[in-house]
């Protein structure tokens, strides 16, 4: 695959704004720019889809996207070619409609009719990102008029690994920090400075190795004091001593989906504070007043495949 030094430095930018994140609900708004930049589309989406009744998703730019064009995406959900390919697979490497079904049967799919020619795409490019927990989470470009190449899919798939990873980091460091700052006081009082320092790299998943290289300390030292750590906060490992305090409460989490099907294992992390630039659809036929309202005046929080 050759690559041109602009698209180098573009791919490599959208790796490095990733791995400063300190959160995963920033990712898809730095992902979606990046992403259009490097490979050029007319809209780029991401969309979680979370097992077994709910659908986020974010369009860019931000209101490409009418409610109702996912509202059709959400009810023909079902019969998408990739998402289909996706769940027979297991592979969420980055694929092109044309690589899964040809031009002329993607468009006489009730989700072209309804979902994808009003905008209109035509040509579509998409990727799933690998990690922890339930659901799909997936990026697609969108294109009206020319397919994608294959070093174009070549190249998303290249960024796959290390956007995983930056997502993956940024749960870390949110776990880390609701780890430390959800603590009760007296529970780190008793720890020294440098205690606390060796508690923090822990949680955001540093090996002993790693924190001795970044405290400039032998591992045997960061060994001594993770030993002192689990006295003084009473428990026997590294995951429990950075384990956050249970909630009170879950929040609660909105039906948006209607058939439960099993979805690939792929990256979710849904947060806390949902921003407001992410959208969730219900299908056809729901009769919730919340969700029409949230419909109408769409400011939840997720995010987005298409």
């Amino acid at each position: 695959m050759h690559l041109s030094l602009t698209t180098v430095r573009r791919a490599v930018t959208v790796v490095a704004d990733v791995a400063d994140l300190d959160h995963p609900a920033a990712f898809a708004g730095v992902v979606l720019p990046g992403l259009a930049r490097l490979i050029g589309c007319n809209v780029a989406t991401t969309t979680e889809i979370d097992p077994p009744k709910r659908i986020r998703y974010m369009d860019y730019p931000e209101g490409a996207l009418s409610p109702a064009s996912y509202q059709a995406f959400s009810d023909h959900l079902h019969e998408h070619p990739l998402i289909r390919h996706y769940e027979t697979t297991r592979d969420g490497a980055a694929l092109r409609m044309s690589d899964v079904v040809s031009r002329a049967e993607f468009r006489r799919l009730d989700i072209y009719q309804h979902a994808y020619r009003p905008r209109p795409t035509e040509y579509l490019l998409a990727v799933q990102l690998p990690g922890p927990g339930p659901g799909t989470r997936a990026f697609a470009l969108n294109r009206a008029r020319r397919d994608f190449t294959e070093t174009e899919r070549d190249l998303l798939n290249l960024v796959r690994g290390p956007l995983a990873d930056g997502l993956r980091r940024a749960g870390a460091r949110q776990h880390a920090h609701r780890a430390l700052t959800s603590s009760p006081e007296q529970r780190l009082a008793a720890l020294t400075e440098r205690e606390i320092q060796v508690l923090e790299l822990v949680a955001a998943g540093r090996t002993n190795v790693a924190i001795a290289h970044t405290l400039d300390v032998s591992p045997r030292t960061v060994a001594k004091h993770l030993e002192r750590i689990y006295r003084k906060l009473g428990v026997g490992n590294r995951a429990a001593a950075v384990a956050p305090p249970p909630l009170a409460h879950e929040p609660e989490l909105r039906i948006v989906s209607a058939a439960p099907m099993q979805w690939p294992a792929v990256a979710h992390s849904a947060p806390e504070v949902l921003p407001r630039a992410f959208r969730e659809v219900r299908p056809a036929g729901t009769t919730s007043r919340r969700f029409r309202s949230a419909v109408a005046k769409p400011t939840l929080a997720s995010k987005a495949l298409h």
